[in-house]
């Protein structure tokens, strides 16, 4: 769920042999990249730096199709973020790391389900109920406790006491990196899920994942903007957008749904199978694409703003069942997690014929 901060040329797909309108590219299996016994939860691309989070705690270059480093003093089943500008990746479970090397800085007593990050105020939003939000924009004074473990970190002698009263923001630094980050504040929303998305100028649509909503959250003065139904969308968690066209997709129980973001109404619904958990948009193709249950990815076209047609079901039997994926949208590439029946873990490389 991350947001790029460079300017990235983004070509269209262009198949060869096919001319038209009605001509799209056909995807398909092109490599894999082994990662290891690890799994898969949330899926995110560092477009800048061309590696890939989420696989286990493996760093895969994404050019190079190999595992370049590891992130140390992570867990199973551990989200990742990374926000490029700042040269700083977060977990779900707090830890500031180094993305390039994954050696861990700052541990944040916090966590969450999963991640929302602004770049316009670098802000990150660990999604639970009580969301905490965690700037990474400059370095902060950390508390160090006092020669003893702490929640998640550990450190030498502590200089100044966490406030008395009001919710620990305390920050254990796990020496010698110097990664740092700060918790600037809590926003107490019911039934948040895992997903969110910033639309650059400074708001966050976070799921609402109980409730059928969107909560859209001011990331500056980090206020409640409003709460937005997605009916018919039943339980949203997957988000992804056409910023040009302001359209914001939100995967849902068996479906997609369509949101035109300058009126707040549900414009389509694209039928789907499964709870959908992960979905990428291709603004250079105008490809959405849902892993669908034991369907494969269904490859939709955005015809016009307010209509689709699915042009290709992807059903190589090693992405059936997928729920995740990530686009590059470089090079127009889909990553995909494949788990083997020994455990063993692969990015499957999906590509268009160009």
């Amino acid at each position: 769920m991350g947001a790029v901060l460079a300017s990235i040329l983004i070509a269209p797909v262009r198949p060869a042999g096919a001319q038209g309108p009605g001509a799209f590219p056909k995807y398909s299996v092109t490599d894999s990249v082994v990662v290891g016994h690890a799994e898969a939860r949330h899926l995110d691309l560092d477009v800048v730096n061309r590696r890939l989070y989420g696989g286990g705690n493996a760093i895969v270059d994404i050019d190079r199709k190999q595992v370049t480093g590891r992130i140390a003093d992570s867990t199973p089943g551990t989200s990742y973020f990374v926000a490029a500008e700042t040269d700083r990746g977060l977990t779900n479970t707090g830890e500031i790391f180094n993305p390039a090397t994954g050696a861990v800085g700052e541990h944040l007593p916090a966590h969450g389900a999963g991640i929302a990050y602004d770049p316009l105020t670098r802000r990150a939003f660990l999604l639970q109920d009580s969301v905490t939000v965690v700037s990474l924009a400059g370095p902060a004074q950390p508390y160090v406790m006092g020669g003893q473990r702490g929640r998640g970190g550990f450190g030498g002698r502590g200089t100044t006491p966490p406030p008395r009263g009001g919710p620990d923001t305390v920050i254990r630094r796990l020496p010698p990196v110097r990664l740092t980050a700060s918790i600037v504040g809590h926003l107490y929303l019911r039934g948040v899920g895992s997903s969110g998305w910033s639309d650059g100028r400074g708001r966050v649509y976070l799921a609402l994942t109980s409730a059928d909503s969107l909560a859209i959250v001011d990331t500056d003065k980090l206020k409640l903007l409003g709460i937005r139904s997605v009916a018919p969308c039943k339980a949203p968690v997957a988000l992804a957008a056409d910023n040009a066209s302001h359209r914001l997709y939100i995967g849902c129980d068996g479906q997609v749904v369509v949101l035109a973001l300058d009126n707040g109404i549900v414009v389509a619904a694209l039928p789907a199978a499964g709870r959908i958990m992960q979905i990428a948009f291709d603004p250079g193709a105008q490809l959405l694409f849902v892993p669908s249950a034991g369907q494969g990815i269904l490859v939709f076209h955005e015809d016009t703003r307010d209509k689709y047609s699915v042009v290709q079901t992807i059903d190589d039997p090693r992405v059936t069942g997928a729920s995740a994926v990530v686009l590059d949208p470089t090079t127009h590439r889909l990553f995909v997690p494949h788990q083997a029946a020994d455990g063993t873990l692969s990015f499957l490389v999906v590509a268009p014929e160009i």
